[in-house]
């Protein structure tokens, strides 16, 4: 997660739709994992 914010960078309107995908992207993949 700290490594896509590094590579959001600016961090402008766009910081919360990434947010927003990391957060789904990290449940989707746990889920693939139980």
């Amino acid at each position: 997660m700290v490594t896509d914010e590094d590579h959001v960078g600016t961090g402008s309107g766009l910081s919360a739709a990434e947010e927003v995908a990391i957060t789904v992207r990290a449940w989707v993949l746990a889920s693939a994992l139980s």
